[in-house]
């Protein structure tokens, strides 16, 4: 069933308080997190933040009445319907929030590594302010590694408790909780930026380990470009790179 009403971003009323809470945790000189307002834009954002604060875990992040509401699920999202994951709620974050990959410097709220895991839209398949406020919110999320039907549960007499269970669709599956583990982004892992590397310097040591490697200048009139090839299945390595081929001329 389609949702009724607003679209989860636009917002009834003005919600200019909506992120003090996450204001009054974090210092604008001390955390290269973001510190936006709560937008006048309306979306559909949802967001996976993987997180290696003092205990490791996963936010998830759905973009509600301009900005992101935000659930921290210690043990991640699984695709088993028999996996009832705890999601505790927490403070609303800002939509910037959405493309924030880096490091918390210790002795600030949430120290630690921080990627973005997964990313894409998500769509109420049933009327989501009502949800919310009834304990029970039902979804669709269009991610990178997230995808198909999903709900989460209020845990009855507990004000931040909540459940995320996978619906039953065609991306039920067990194990559920197998996904590759780099950031959407970025391709690193949390553990990676976490030790202060970075997409240009992976990439410099790939280049640097293969045989042929060129080492000094390079001249660009003798390089030869490196074409696409075609394979009958697709495939991935820890050492490659890969871009979409397009057909046609670039303008």
């Amino acid at each position: 069933m389609a949702a009724s009403g607003k679209s989860p971003g636009e917002s009834a009323e003005p919600l200019t308080d909506a992120l003090s809470t996450y204001r009054a945790k974090r210092s604008t000189d001390r955390t290269p997190e973001p510190f936006g307002s709560v937008s006048s834009n309306s979306g559909n954002l949802f967001v996976v933040h993987k997180h290696a604060a003092r205990q490791l875990h996963f936010d998830l992040r759905l973009e509600m009445e301009g900005v992101l509401r935000s659930w921290a699920v210690p043990k991640g999202p699984s695709y088993d319907i028999n996996d009832k994951r705890l999601a505790v709620k927490v403070e609303d974050h800002p939509l910037e929030y959405g493309d924030f990959e880096g490091v918390i410097p210790a002795g600030n709220y949430g120290a630690g590594g921080v990627i973005v895991w997964d990313r894409g839209e998500w769509v109420p398949l049933e009327d989501w302010r009502d949800g919310l406020e009834n304990g029970k919110l039902l979804f669709e999320l269009k991610g990178y590694k997230l995808h198909g039907r999903w709900t989460l549960v209020k845990i009855k007499k507990s004000e931040k408790d909540w459940l995320l269970i996978k619906e039953r669709d065609s991306f039920v599956k067990s194990p559920g909780d197998v996904f590759n583990e780099e950031s959407v982004l970025s391709g690193l892992t949390v553990e990676e930026v976490k030790a202060g590397e970075s997409p240009a310097a992976q990439l410099r040591k790939i280049l640097a380990s293969e045989d042929k490697a060129v080492r000094g200048r390079v001249d660009p009139y003798k390089v030869e470009a490196m074409h696409c090839e075609t394979q009958d299945a697709a495939f991935t390595r820890d050492d490659w790179l890969f871009e979409l081929k397009l057909d046609g001329y670039r303008l």
